[in-house]
């Protein structure tokens, strides 16, 4: 029967039978997602600007990222890493203050690798003992060039050369992004062996861990039940560590956070933060649920996944209810790691805030860490998503999908290896990823650090041709505050051609004079 009366009363009347649950579909996906707290704003397009215009935006125009972060990163890789052991991981885009004024820069850690030392120097007291943690960091400008189109340093060099405004004053990095072995620090004073903590010219200089993370390695017994969790003999027998050698292990931010709250899933990206001369990770966790009612859920997988055909093979889970809940704060230094409430009216939060009362806490974050929270990639690339088809409210027009929007197409340069060991390269449409940029929108007196992404209409297999005019775009607010989190939508005129990245890349390329 029911067949039946599919066939014969619904499939004729197909809009009018399921409009109210369409209506259903489209209100509890925006709010279990936070898209109904968007706020759309037709902007009205003019084809010239005056130079007062330009003078009014001149913050945002001057601090316009340059390159993405696989380009910065290989920039500070191949001047920055100074010795092979050493490894940077992910470049990350903030702002800081310098000079007074607001930069937008990238950073990232220089963190230890020790598999990167000679096989013959691979020994367990070299990988355990003496290669223990990273050193500083390297930043650099977002928007400014140096000689040969270089990205200008604003910190770097070992030691770290700073400007005044960021001064480091524990460079030492014991907890990080890169994968890493369990350490052991507080040597016999008796011992010859050292930690090293920086190369200087001729020597090496050492040190010794002065803070209170990991555990105490303790006496025989707890040596034998370590040497057994790690399945090393070396840790019962060795004479190396001292009376109050600790023993360091899951250092990798991301792990370490996932082992005290399994039941938070994590964003991919966790970032360092330079504050009061520290350094420290922000680690983004979220509250997700697929079972929100009458919801179309959605894959939740890293930013990155978003320029490939199939990003949703890379998918954590679907997610129906998400909210980021939960602002992670982990010392680089003592891998002291503390659970900032940052959603305290999330209902999932708060059901597990009963469970584990002790884990979580109401302090709000440290002020000079504060300063750099992000709005997160992961959630952002989500809530884009599925933007791009639930903007239309509508239940007609959602129905024939006939304002379905997509992640506007950039030319990007693939290196593909190849089995001699070489490098091919290509040119690739793909989709763009959401950046963060400076940016000052119409009624507001000063830039705000937000993550934005450009919409063009959606091709279709059937369609011969894709549209590659932007129609629209969407941004997060990322400074700290009530406006935290605010996601604005700018809706271009359908009736008037505005160019898309790929189009504008086009007029670029036939440009002798830009494109050179």
């Amino acid at each position: 029967m029911p067949a039946v009366y599919q066939r014969l009363v619904v499939l004729p009347n197909e809009i009018e039978c399921e409009a109210p649950y369409l209506k259903q579909t489209i209100d509890f996906t925006r709010a279990g997602l936070g898209l109904d707290r968007a706020r759309p704003q037709e902007y009205e397009v003019v084809d010239s600007l005056s130079a007062n215009e330009l003078r009014q935006h001149e913050e945002t125009l001057d601090t316009i990222p340059l390159w993405s972060t696989s380009e910065i990163t290989e920039q500070l890789v191949g001047t920055e890493t100074l010795r092979t052991y050493y490894n940077f991981w992910v470049t990350d885009y903030d702002r800081y203050r310098i000079g007074g004024k607001r930069e937008q820069v990238a950073l990232v850690l220089r963190e230890m690798q020790p598999d990167r030392l000679d096989p013959a120097a691979q020994t367990w007291v070299n990988r355990h003992l003496v290669y223990t943690h990273g050193y500083g960091l390297a930043m650099a400008s977002a928007h400014d060039t140096g000689e040969a189109g270089k990205p200008v340093k604003i910190i770097g060099d070992i030691p770290a050369r700073t400007p005044r405004d960021l001064p480091v004053t524990r460079p030492q990095v014991y907890y990080g992004e890169v994968p890493s072995d369990y350490i052991v620090t507080g040597l016999s004073q008796a011992s010859q062996t050292a930690e090293f903590d920086h190369p200087s010219g001729e020597k090496n200089v050492t040190t010794a861990y002065a803070g209170d993370g990991g555990l105490p390695l303790g006496g025989f017994l707890r040596r034998v039940a370590f040497a057994l969790r790690f399945r090393s003999i070396n840790l019962l027998v060795s004479d190396q560590p001292g009376p109050d050698a600790r023993l360091h292990f899951r250092r990798e931010v991301a792990d370490r956070v996932a082992a005290l709250a399994p039941f938070l899933d994590l964003d991919s990206d966790p970032y360092p933060v330079l504050a009061n001369g520290a350094l420290s990770w922000i680690q983004d966790a979220y509250t997700v649920s697929d079972k929100y009612p009458y919801a179309w859920p959605y894959p939740l997988y890293p930013a990155v996944a978003v320029a490939q055909e199939q990003p949703e093979r890379n998918a954590r889970r679907q997610a129906a209810y998400l909210r980021n809940s939960v602002k992670v704060v982990v010392d680089a230094y003592t891998g002291k790691v503390r659970f900032h409430v940052y959603d305290p009216d999330c209902p999932v939060l708060r059901t597990w805030r009963r469970v584990f009362p002790s884990l979580f806490t109401d302090d709000p974050l440290p002020p000079a860490v504060a300063e750099h929270v992000r709005y997160p990639n992961d959630l952002f690339t989500l809530q884009a998503r599925a933007y791009a088809r639930f903007h239309m409210t509508e239940p007609q027009v959602f129905y024939n999908s006939e304002d379905l929007w997509d992640f506007a197409r950039e030319m990007t340069t693939t290196r593909v290896p190849q089995p001699d060991g070489t490098y091919q390269f290509a040119q690739a449409r793909e989709r763009m990823l959401p950046y963060y940029v400076l940016l000052r929108l119409p009624g507001e007196q000063e830039a705000r650090f937000r993550l934005i992404v450009p919409f063009t209409p959606a091709s279709t297999a059937q369609a011969l041709t894709g549209r590659d005019n932007l129609i629209g775009w969407l941004a997060a607010d990322c400074e700290p505050g009530p406006r935290y989190g605010e996601l604005t939508v700018f809706d271009f005129p359908k009736s008037k051609l505005v160019y898309g990245p790929l189009q504008v890349e086009a007029l670029i390329d036939q440009d002798p004079d830009i494109s050179r």
